[in-house]
C-alpha cells in the first residue's frame, strides 16, 4: 500500500478508480469546521469517496505528515491505496491497434527518466496531448505519490507498460510496423529537425536520461532521431530539460 497526498492527485485517483484498492481517505479535520465553509476539493473527494465506498477518517495536520512526511503539500487530503497498475508493453496490444486503425496514436517511451518530477510532467504532457501510454524501462522513477502529484492527476488515467529491456521491445515495435523516433541533443548529419518530422500513424517517442540521454542500444534501433533546435549561442549552452522537450515534440507529432 502507499499514501497519495495533495488535492488533484487524490480525487483523480478516486474518480479513475483504476487502483485495485482504495483503502481509506484521510481529510485535515480542521477543514470540516462548521464556521467556515468545506474547500471544494475537500468536498470533491468527499462526494468521490462516497461513491466508491473508501472509508473516511478525520485527522490532525499532524497526522497527515505522519503519514507521508513533512515538507510536502498534501492541502489536507491523503488517500491510502494500491500501487496503480502496469501493463507489460506488447507491440501487438490489441486495444493500441484497434486505436490506431481509427486515428494516429502516439505512446512515449521512457529510457531510464529517474527524476519523478520529470516523470510527473511528462505523464501530463502525454495527458494533455491524447497519448496512448507510457512505455517504461527498467530503471526509471518508480510510479509513486510523487510522480501522480507533479502529473496533475494524469498518472492515474494513463496506461503505463513496463518493459526489461527497452531496446528489445522497440526492436519488436519496428518489426511490427511502428515509428520509433528518439530524442537526442546530438546535431550529426543522422538527426532530424523538429521542424522536418515526418511520421506513420503508430510512433513512439523516445526520451532519455536527464544526464546521459537515450542509451547506445535505444538510439540502435530507433527509426529516426531528432533534436529541437536553437539558435542561441553564448556563454550558456542552450538545452532543454527532458519533460520541456517531451512537451515540445508532442505539440509536433500531435498537430
Amino acid at each position: 500500500m502507499e499514501v497519495l497526498y495533495g488535492a488533484t492527485p487524490v480525487v483523480h485517483a478516486l474518480r479513475a478508480g483504476r487502483r485495485h484498492v482504495l483503502q481509506t481517505l484521510y481529510i485535515n479535520k480542521d477543514m470540516m469546521s462548521v464556521s467556515r465553509k468545506t474547500p471544494q476539493h475537500v468536498q470533491q473527494a468527499l462526494k468521490e469517496a462516497e461513491k466508491r465506498n473508501v472509508n473516511m477518517s478525520f485527522v490532525s495536520k499532524r497526522k497527515l505528515e505522519v503519514l507521508i512526511g513533512r515538507n510536502k503539500v498534501h492541502q489536507g487530503l491523503c488517500l491510502e491505496c494500491s500501487p496503480i497498475p502496469i501493463t507489460t508493453w506488447e507491440p501487438n496490444n490489441e486495444q493500441l491497434c484497434e486505436k490506431g486503425k481509427r486515428s494516429r496514436i502516439v505512446v512515449i517511451a521512457a529510457d531510464h527518466v529517474q527524476d519523478p518530477v520529470n516523470l510527473g510532467t511528462i505523464f501530463r504532457a502525454a495527458m494533455f496531448f491524447e497519448c496512448s501510454g507510457i512505455l517504461l524501462s527498467r530503471g526509471c522513477a518508480p510510479l509513486s505519490p510523487t510522480v501522480s502529484k507533479y502529473s496533475a492527476g494524469a498518472m492515474e488515467y494513463l496506461q503505463a507498460y513496463e518493459t526489461d529491456n527497452l531496446s528489445s521491445s522497440l526492436k519488436d515495435a519496428v518489426e511490427a510496423n511502428w515509428d520509433v523516433l528518439g530524442a537526442t541533443s546530438n546535431k550529426t548529419p543522422q538527426v532530424i529537425s523538429s521542424s522536418k518530422l515526418s511520421y506513420r500513424k503508430r510512433s513512439i517517442l523516445t526520451v532519455g536520461n536527464e544526464g546521459r540521454g537515450l542509451s547506445p542500444r535505444v538510439v540502435k534501433v530507433c527509426t529516426s532521431l531528432v533534436n529541437i533546435p536553437s539558435s542561441k549561442e553564448g556563454l550558456w549552452e542552450p538545452s532543454l530539460n527532458v519533460a520541456v522537450a517531451t512537451s515540445c515534440l508532442l505539440l509536433l507529432l500531435k498537430a
